[in-house]
């Protein structure tokens, strides 16, 4: 386990505690701010915090590259973030002077570039007919049919509580007031996710846990559990191997695709997916090459539609001049 010097361990935690006051973070986010940190900390040994320069910071995030801890555009993005808000933080405290972090730079993530993994219509069949044998639960049913109608995140679900989280079983809308881009915002979900919730909930009347989805104590659900069983339905559903992610935000990435590839409108699919910018949806456009295909079929149906169109217009014109010159001629001869 990583370790840092008790002085050091006690500014963290009140930097952790501020963030998670100021900004309203998600525990699974504040775990990642502490545990990222701890072992950025720890990196340099008990180096006092005023004493810790730029070039410090530059070998740090060197180190994690040439080792390849970090291979992605967007970690290296998260961890800077993370550190120029540490240090920040550290001279509005009076703790130190000057950031050495605030000349230090991020790579921006290239969203259209990215390749992103999904299920297709097949392998959601599949995985689906496995969901439906007794090894699971209508609790289960309902959290997978959940997540992939609605492309809502595991924490965001994981959240919901019974008196506290607006949920309209008959209209199918689910209000997410807690997400992590502290954007709330309205979703729907299937009909299937509607069957299995209204199931679910017939189940659990005995039960006076404050969370939608819990233990057996009530308790709410872990992240794991939901791993562990989409982990569980593509291990039955493909038992010869499986090349894409296991987790549960390939549930996500396959609705925002579907989506997408139906034609779904993409300022919809932000406001769906709680994002900031309208950018993050690059990536599913450049991914669908149904899409593609799709848009592509519709120019050339417009086109053809506009030529048409056109060349009706044009025709009409000509006879409409061809009558009026026949006419002109006519009264000429009576004259």
């Amino acid at each position: 386990m990583t370790k840092i010097n008790k002085e050091n361990s006690i500014i963290l935690e009140n930097f952790i505690q501020a963030m998670d006051i100021e900004r309203g973070l998600e525990l699974n986010t504040v775990n990642q701010y502490r545990d990222q940190l701890t072992k950025f900390l720890s990196f340099f040994n008990d180096k006092k915090l005023s004493e810790i320069t730029t070039g410090d910071i530059r070998a740090f995030l060197a180190f994690h590259k040439q080792n390849k801890i970090w291979n992605k555009p967007a970690t290296f993005l998260i961890y800077i973030t993370m550190i120029k808000a540490f240090f920040k933080f550290l001279v509005t405290d009076g703790i130190i002077d000057d950031s050495p972090a605030k000349v230090i730079r991020a790579p921006r993530p290239h969203y259209g570039e990215r390749e992103i993994k999904y299920l297709d219509k097949d392998e959601i069949r599949k995985i689906t007919k496995i969901m439906e044998t007794s090894r699971y639960t209508n609790k289960d049913r309902a959290m997978f049919h959940l997540l992939l109608s609605t492309g809502m995140r595991v924490n965001e679900m994981l959240s919901l509580t019974k008196k506290n989280s607006y949920i309209n079983i008959e209209e199918r809308k689910i209000f997410l007031a807690k997400t992590k881009t502290r954007r709330p915002h309205y979703i729907m979900f299937s009909k299937e996710a509607q069957y299995y919730l209204k199931l679910y909930l017939i189940e659990d009347q005995v039960n006076n846990s404050e969370f939608l989805f819990h233990d057996k104590k009530g308790k709410r659900i872990l992240r794991g559990y939901i791993w562990n069983m989409i982990n569980d339905t593509i291990n039955l559903a493909f038992p010869y191997g499986w090349d894409k992610p296991r987790g549960p935000h390939l549930l996500r990435h396959t609705f925002a695709t579907d989506w997408v590839s139906t034609g779904g409108n993409l300022i919809g699919l932000q406001s769906i997916m709680g994002w900031h910018s309208l950018k993050m949806t690059e990536v599913y456009v450049h991914q669908s090459e149904d899409l593609v295909t799709q848009a592509y079929l519709e120019y050339e149906k417009k086109k053809k539609k506009d030529y048409r169109r056109f060349a009706k217009r044009k025709e009409e014109k000509r006879k409409y001049f061809k009558k009026n010159k026949g006419a002109k001629k006519c009264e000429e001869k009576k004259t």
